[in-house]
């Protein structure tokens, strides 16, 4: 009969640790290292219950560009202009303006 093996905390947060990252099943996971599927199931459960500090990870936090940010006019010849919504009134009719005499 196989003697038992006395697992410190730390030695057993490494197996759960080593197990997750592994990508087994339990099952697997437990021949590989010798142990039986109950025990590996129970330092899960007893791991889960512990608190660790949260892991940080990097987020891009990208705005999604609204589907109604802009007004398209489209002078004659075909040009298309796109205006922003908050553009200025008066600088749009002083570009129309110029678009008007160039055309």
């Amino acid at each position: 009969m196989p003697r038992k093996i006395r697992r410190s905390r730390e030695e057993i947060r490494q197996v759960v640790q080593d197990f997750h990252a592994s990508g087994l099943s339990a099952d697997d996971f437990a021949k590989k290292i010798r142990i039986q599927r109950f025990r590996l199931a129970e330092w899960i459960r007893r791991e889960g219950k512990v608190k660790r500090p949260a892991k940080l990870v990097q987020v891009d936090v990208k705005r999604p560009a609204r589907v109604d940010s802009h007004t398209e006019i489209v002078v004659e010849g075909g040009l298309v202009l796109r205006v922003p919504r908050d553009f200025d009134p008066e600088s749009l009719l002083r570009l129309l303006d110029v678009l008007e005499k160039r055309c």
